[in-house]
């Protein structure tokens, strides 16, 4: 390969507290992968107390993959410094094909035998985010206990992503058993029992499927995860399935206020403007004016006097971010919303 790896170093080196001054740089050395010893590696020039330049590495004939750079340095006095070491994807030379393009999946358990050595799968995949769907088989052989699985894509040039680690575990009884709990929590784990029970039918070691409307307190909203895991009747718990959800958090209310009398101006609006009232009257105690965001966020709220006939409030919401917003009115159990929407 006739690739260059430039690299930049820049130390002080100072081998001893006892050191007034630091000491002069004779040279520098670099390996690649395997580290021949102090002295037996590639010599890199360099002289002075302090060095800030750019050398350039060459990667000779390395493959294409991920190889471990090691650095060192050495002063006029032969004390040498740490090994800096770095991993480099050395790519081939003029590659060809489209590096968002998937081609194949490679997997193994416990022992990785290097890239496009263990079992790999083709595919076709088009882009940067498209989604996959492979069959992995587990040895019937594999010991009891916990293992490791190890997952990386292979681009349509022929480059490796990063592997990916998932551990998981064998029992030592491969029979089927029932399903006997169903549990399901919100964001924090309540620990193995004492999450929310799910009811369903029992089905013997088969397949149970869970379909039912799910009720839960949610006090925030925002983007959430939901969690499931069930338990055999050996006493045995699934792994955690996560799913991710966004809450808006609904505002009801017993009946509608009419809003024939409301108006809201300017809207679109920049984050000021005016709501008015005309042949309305307000007369009890709690009627207000309310601003929440698209998640349900109250981010203004202010009381409304007591009036007959026209009155008009100034909202400022200004200094909150650009999107949808919704104005509330409010008194006793009658409320009107209406959407505002601030643009930058």
């Amino acid at each position: 390969m006739k690739n260059l790896l430039v690299c930049w170093l820049a130390l002080c080196f100072m081998p001893t507290a006892h050191c007034q001054t630091p000491d002069n740089l004779a040279n520098a050395e670099y390996f690649w992968d395997t580290d021949p010893g102090f002295g037996k590696g590639a010599a890199l020039a360099l002289n002075g107390t302090e060095v800030n330049t750019t050398l350039n590495v060459p990667t000779g004939t390395l493959t294409q993959g991920v190889h471990f750079l090691g650095i060192r340095l050495k002063t006029a006095r032969g004390t040498w410094s740490p090994t800096q070491t770095q991993a480099v994807y050395i790519h081939a030379p003029n590659p060809t094909g489209d590096p968002n393009n998937l081609t194949a999946v490679e997997f193994f358990i416990d022992n990785d035998l290097g890239f496009g050595k263990n079992t790999v799968q083709k595919i076709t995949a088009k882009g940067p985010e498209a989604a996959v769907s492979v069959d992995l088989t587990i040895p019937p052989t594999l010991a009891v206990g916990t293992h490791l699985l190890g997952l990386r894509i292979q681009t349509e040039r022929g480059q490796w992503s990063a592997t990916q680690l998932s551990p998981f575990v064998v029992f030592s009884s491969q029979s089927t058993n029932a399903i006997s709990r169903i549990e399901v929590f919100i964001d924090t784990d309540p620990g193995y029992g004492a999450a929310n029970s799910l009811a369903f039918t029992p089905m013997g070691g088969k397949e149970v499927t869970v379909d039912r409307p799910l009720e839960l307190n949610l006090q925030r909203a925002g983007k959430r995860y939901l969690f499931f895991r069930a338990r055999d009747t050996a006493g045995r718990w699934s792994a955690l399935y996560p799913v991710p959800i966004d809450i808006s958090l609904v505002l009801s209310v017993s009946s509608p206020l009419p809003t024939e009398g409301i108006k809201v101006y300017p809207n679109p609006t920049n984050g000021v403007f005016v709501v008015e009232f005309d042949g309305m009257a307000f007369q009890k105690q709690g009627t207000a004016i309310e601003v929440v965001d698209a998640t349900g966020k109250s981010i203004l709220q202010r009381p409304i006097p007591s009036f007959s006939g026209k009155h008009s409030e100034n909202i400022d919401i200004s200094q909150q971010a650009a999107g949808v917003y919704f104005l509330r009115v409010v008194e006793a159990e009658k409320v009107s919303t209406q959407k505002i929407v601030k643009g930058n």
